[in-house]
């Protein structure tokens, strides 16, 4: 449906990866669809992340696992990328929807403190309610500046550009 709007995430289920604000933001938004993306063994999830999985909104679809070209198909085509983690190394779920030119908001947490800047190439929230009014800026106004400043960042984390980095840093290191 064309003017559907739809929110997604890409990650395990865990709580550490903000399922639960997940759902209870869906919950807040019935007019909108949103997906999560990834699963997990049944054993390996914990109680409280399979009862809210139970107990998800009805607006909340959860395929599990899918592939790689789904997963960049979701990317190009949603709202916007909802990632409620609280805690990452780098995310590398950010930098593949800032690839895609996806509107994206993550939770405001250290490791994006040096390298992503709230409305300039990412969108920042600490709590539900902001990471709700995120959602509805994003839908009532353009946004591509944003998107394109994020693209920039991928641009400049490359795997070419790196390479470029530790050759430099092996030089330096040869040559002393």
């Amino acid at each position: 449906i064309k003017d559907e709007k739809v929110i997604i995430n890409v990650g395990f289920p865990f709580v550490r990866k903000g399922i639960i604000d997940f759902f209870e933001i869906a919950r807040k938004l019935p007019d909108y669809k949103f997906i999560w993306f990834g699963s997990l063994q049944k054993i390996a999830t914990s109680r409280n992340v399979l009862k809210a999985i139970k107990n998800k909104p009805a607006n909340v679809i959860m395929p599990g696992y899918v592939m790689n070209e789904v997963i960049k198909g979701a990317f190009r085509s949603s709202t916007c990328l909802m990632f409620t983690s609280y805690e990452e190394t780098e995310g590398i779920v950010v930098l593949e929807g800032l690839a895609s030119e996806c509107p994206i908001i993550i939770r405001n947490i250290g490791v994006y403190e040096d390298w992503l800047t709230d409305k300039k190439n990412i969108f920042k929230a600490t709590t539900n309610e902001e990471f709700i009014n995120t959602i509805y800026y994003i839908i009532n106004n353009d946004t591509s500046n944003v998107t394109e400043n994020g693209y920039e960042i991928v641009k400049q984390r490359s795997i070419e550009n790196i390479g470029l980095e530790l050759k430099e840093i092996y030089s330096n290191i040869l040559t002393k």
